[in-house]
């Protein structure tokens, strides 16, 4: 069976950005669940998944960007049910209390006594945590900045109505779709783990296309292929690249099987028939190209900088934000808790 791994919100230049509005809204069912680090919010959520599995329905799991060990959020697809963090920074509360979401508070299994004696290490840890992150997110904004200067040169250079007619030759063999929508479904996250990515929208792919993209266009040549489905009225997926959230780093058609998508460099592609490559370069005028190379190259040296200090940054935070967990860890009634996850999955299968 295969594992949908996404992520529902990324760390980049504009800091935390979240895709729960567009990943979540739809669903007939949501579960918020509440409670501090270390209370067992996401085994709270495999287990549901366990159950979910064991009863062969599809589950799509969204880890969380920071802490990819850990989970944001499930969706059962067969129920059209969602179970999700609602907890900061990710905060989502129950727009229709009851009749569509409902609230599971965790924190009601800690012992309250317990924290309070540690409140001046959780106060502690919670700040200097904070403190990074400013400075992590300073960093990538930083970062993006250069980033989009780097795309502005390049694309001084881009050949555009060339890149169109390949896009439109490429997408014409495929019926039109039963209308345009836009789903988001990220694949790429940076955290405590450095860069992690997800080959979810490859392998869904009957046919997947990777770019090769040496000067940097690959986003330009996704928002194109966006347009045509729009055009064709082909609902998409899409996922956004982590630094520059506005930008795009795959396209899944879903109807029409087939995948665009920018890799990281450290992913190692399959060797499978299915698998076509396109080099972005070809839409590129290179004499153009060359009278910006050096600046090119000083904002991608510089931007890759800035980045490894942000990644810096992020294992500073990993162990503050372990130590955090494990003080609300020694402080919860794990007992009660399994108790009560038993009669949830009864309350969601019944």
């Amino acid at each position: 069976m295969q594992e949908y791994m996404y992520f529902a919100a990324l760390n980049g230049g504009k800091g935390f950005v979240s895709f729960f509005d567009g990943i979540f809204a739809d669903l007939g069912r949501v579960y918020i669940i509440k409670g501090g680090p270390g209370t067992g919010k996401s085994k709270l959520m495999r287990d549901i998944a366990a159950e979910a599995v064991n009863k062969n329905y599809t589950v799509e799991y969204f880890y969380c960007s920071a802490d990819p060990d850990s989970l944001d959020g499930i969706i059962i697809k067969e129920l059209n049910i969602g179970v999700l963090d609602g907890t900061a920074p990710h905060v989502c509360d129950p727009v229709y209390p009851g009749s569509r979401e409902e609230i599971v508070n965790v924190g009601s299994f800690w012992k309250s006594d317990k924290l309070k004696k540690e409140s001046d290490a959780i106060r502690s840890l919670t700040d200097r945590k904070s403190a990074l992150y400013r400075e992590l997110y300073a960093y990538l904004a930083a970062a993006e900045t250069l980033e989009n200067q780097r795309l502005s040169l390049v694309s001084r250079a881009v050949l555009s109505e060339k890149m169109e007619a390949s896009i439109v030759r490429l997408l014409k063999r495929f019926k039109k779709g039963d209308g345009f929508r836009i789903t988001p479904r990220m694949v790429e996250g940076l955290g405590m783990k450095g860069a992690v990515y997800f080959d979810t929208l490859l392998r869904s792919s009957q046919k997947a296309y990777v770019l090769t993209d040496p000067s940097g266009i690959g986003s330009l040549y996704l928002k194109q292929i966006v347009s045509v489905c729009r055009q064709n009225e082909q609902p998409i997926i899409v996922s956004h690249s982590p630094v520059c959230t506005d930008r795009l780093n795959a396209v899944f058609l879903p109807q029409a099987g087939i995948s665009f998508s920018l890799l990281p460099s450290s992913f190692d592609l399959p060797e499978k028939e299915e698998i076509g490559l396109i080099n972005t370069d070809r839409f590129l005028d290179k004499t153009l190209l060359r009278l910006d190379r050096a600046k090119i190259r000083f904002c991608a040296k510089e931007s890759d900088s800035l980045i490894a200090e942000a990644k810096e940054r992020f294992e500073q935070i990993a162990k503050l934000h372990f130590d955090l967990e494990q003080i609300y860890i020694s402080a919860m009634d794990f007992s009660k808790k399994e108790a009560f996850t038993k009669r949830l999955l009864i309350s969601i299968f019944k």
